[in-house]
């Protein structure tokens, strides 16, 4: 990191004092602060989901429609569960 010029470090003390947005590169480091811990939910929540489907698929091609339900509703229910879960409802605390 390169060193901070004096008018460079007198811009920023000017901009704290007047509750101005931070400098560009300090945003763009708290927007991926507050974005990457969602992105990783969502990451989390699809792979869920894929495998639901794969499973489902599976079920339908090996033993057919109501195996394919029956998966279907095994996994949204599996899904449901964990999602309360994580929500912080239900069970012993």
């Amino acid at each position: 990191m390169r060193k901070l010029s004096a008018e460079e470090i007198e811009i920023r003390e000017r901009t704290k004092s007047r509750g101005m947005p931070p400098p560009r590169r300090d945003r763009i480091r708290e927007f991926c602060k507050w974005l990457l811990p969602l992105l990783g939910l969502y990451l989390d929540d699809l792979l869920y989901v894929a495998a639901g489907v794969c499973f489902t698929a599976a079920a339908g091609l090996a033993l057919g429609v109501s195996a394919a339900l029956a998966a279907a509703g095994a996994c949204l229910l599996g899904y449901s569960l964990a999602v309360a879960r994580a929500r912080g409802g239900g069970g012993d605390k």
